[in-house]
């Protein structure tokens, strides 16, 4: 009968060849991680001038999405701007008789929701001056504070353009403008050391 080979086992040195981290070791990788961890964090930090920058580009993304669904359902939309509320909506004309009740069936019928500014973002300019080529007064230059396009993408009144001014409450120089032209393009603009970029 085949025996059954005995293991060995080295009863008086089980460490043998494995070796742990010593306390100064683990203390000086701490520190080492602290030290990076303090030169990073500056960069980690989001600035006033960024926050704004991206809810610009989050309203832009919104104001393509409605001209894309108007395109699509061959209906009119209604994107209106609350600036006491710092939020935006898109409202479908589901009917097609032109006008608007901006009531919870046609914010439905536009399928895309309310969105809401981040914190401490706000509607505005700032002190930040009109972007060129598109004047106009308070934060959004668009008449009753809403853009429009119709069953083809473009703006109504046909043709119209305006901007969305939108800036930091604790930091005025911090703003950002999203241009809408006739044709319903847009462009995020932002405002840095005093001049549009």
């Amino acid at each position: 009968m085949a025996s059954i080979p005995s293991l060995r086992l080295n009863r008086r040195r089980p460490f043998v060849g494995r070796r742990g981290f010593t306390l100064i070791e683990l203390l000086t990788v701490i520190t080492i991680i602290g030290i990076m961890a303090t030169f990073a964090m500056p960069y980690l930090r989001v600035s006033p001038h960024r926050k704004v920058r991206a809810a610009g580009r989050d309203v832009v993304r919104y104001l393509e999405v409605a001209r894309t669904r108007a395109l699509a359902t061959k209906k009119n939309m209604r994107v209106t701007f609350d600036l006491k509320k710092n939020e935006y909506a898109a409202y479908l004309d589901h009917d097609g008789n032109g006008t608007y009740k901006e009531d919870a069936e046609e914010w439905q019928a536009a399928g895309i929701g309310a969105r809401q500014l981040p914190t401490a973002v706000l509607f505005g300019r700032g002190s930040a001056p009109e972007i060129p080529e598109y004047p106009g007064a308070g934060a959004v230059t668009f008449a009753n504070e809403r853009v429009e396009f119709n069953n083809r993408g473009m703006t109504l009144p046909f043709g119209i353009r305006g901007a969305i001014y939108i800036t930091y409450r604790d930091d005025p120089n911090a703003a950002a403008a999203i241009s809408i032209s006739g044709s319903a393009s847009f462009k995020v603009w932002e405002y840095r050391d005093g001049a549009w970029k």
